[in-house]
């Protein structure tokens, strides 16, 4: 992740709860500080876009989680400087319909 999206690694199969049922395939910090959400595909289905969605609604809502999460595997001062304004999600997918384009 840091060599080909600039995205320092903090989790893959992240679990979203038993209320959203849910697995994030990546979650990381740019170098700008902003959380990133990386969700592969192997092929193009009507719900590329839907689910990435999803799961950002899903960080937006648990940011007290994700800081957690920062603080504990980057430490204190990292946590303290996440731009959550910038947060981005991030689809690698074989194809996309020509609804996701």
């Amino acid at each position: 992740m840091p060599t080909y999206l600039g995205v320092r690694f903090l989790a893959s199969e992240y679990d979203t709860g038993r209320t959203h049922k849910g697995r994030i395939d990546s979650l990381g910090l740019d170098e700008n500080g902003c959380p990133v959400i990386v969700e592969y595909k192997r092929n193009s289905n009507e719900n590329v876009i839907n689910q990435g969605l999803f799961y950002l609604d899903w960080l937006m809502d648990h940011q007290a989680e994700f800081h957690l999460m920062v603080m504990n595997k980057l430490g204190r001062d990292v946590a303290e400087q996440i731009e959550w304004k910038g947060t981005r999600l991030l689809r690698i997918a074989a194809d996309f319909t020509r609804y996701d384009q």
